[in-house]
């Protein structure tokens, strides 16, 4: 059962058809930018799939664990190894390092948590742009982490 509408005509609840599921589940991360830059989960059912998704309590021990392991793997000696996945950025995992534990405390927190906040969580880990992986990136990778927990926080934003 999904909730779509909007606050000002008023919410409705449907079933969820097949194709809305499966591309819920192919634009991960089209949904997750969309939900992250602000659009509301009520206003597309992929969306609102999306945001289930995301604020489960499995999901955020999930980006946790991952968030986790990157403050571990900063720690480690410098190691060449062949791997498909893009090494985050030691220095900056390092330097913002209270932040990440701060975030990753409130993802194995109690309480709701905003779609829009879990999305800028899931961005972070999955953008290989995004400060926390990309060299280019301007954009502070202290600054991401407490806009996704200040917003995870932020359950109503209406």
């Amino acid at each position: 059962m999904l909730l779509l509408g909007d606050v000002a005509s008023g919410l409705y609840g449907r079933d969820v058809r097949f194709g809305e599921w499966l591309a819920a589940r192919v634009l991960v991360d089209q949904l997750d930018r969309a939900l992250a830059g602000g659009k509301t989960p009520e206003t597309s059912a992929r969306l609102a799939l999306r945001a289930q998704e995301l604020v489960r309590p499995t999901t955020l021990r999930r980006f946790a664990a991952r968030l986790e392991r990157h403050l571990e793997e900063a720690q480690q000696p410098d190691r060449f190894f062949l791997s498909a996945r893009v090494p985050a950025r030691r220095k900056r995992v390092v330097e913002s390092e209270a932040a990440i534990r701060v975030l990753i405390e409130r993802l194995r927190g109690a309480g709701l948590a905003s779609a829009r906040g879990a999305a800028l969580v899931s961005v972070l880990l999955h953008d290989g742009s995004g400060p926390l992986y990309g060299q280019g990136s301007t954009r502070s990778l202290s600054a991401q982490i407490d806009e996704a927990i200040e917003a995870l926080n932020s359950i109503c934003a209406w």
